[in-house]
C-alpha cells in the first residue's frame, strides 16, 4: 500500500476516535433526556389513568345515591 494512503486512514482513523470522544458527552445527555421524558409520561399517564378510575367511582357512588333516593 502507498504510504499516502497510510497516511490517509490513519488520518480518518484518529478524526473518528476524535468525533466519537466528542460525541459521548452529547449522546449521553441525550439518552438521560430521552430516559427522563419517558419517565414522565409514564408517571402521567398514571395520574391520568388514577384520575379517570377516580371520577369513576365517583359517578358509581353518586348513582348509588341517587338511586336511593
Amino acid at each position: 500500500m502507498q504510504e499516502g494512503k497510510r497516511q490517509i486512514e490513519a488520518s480518518f482513523r484518529a478524526m473518528d476516535r476524535v468525533f466519537g470522544e466528542r460525541n459521548e458527552p452529547i449522546t449521553d445527555v441525550r439518552v438521560r433526556n430521552e430516559l427522563l421524558q419517558k419517565n414522565s409520561r409514564i408517571f402521567d399517564e398514571r395520574r391520568a389513568q388514577e384520575r379517570l378510575t377516580a371520577i369513576q367511582q365517583e359517578a358509581v357512588a353518586s348513582n348509588k345515591k341517587n338511586t336511593a333516593l
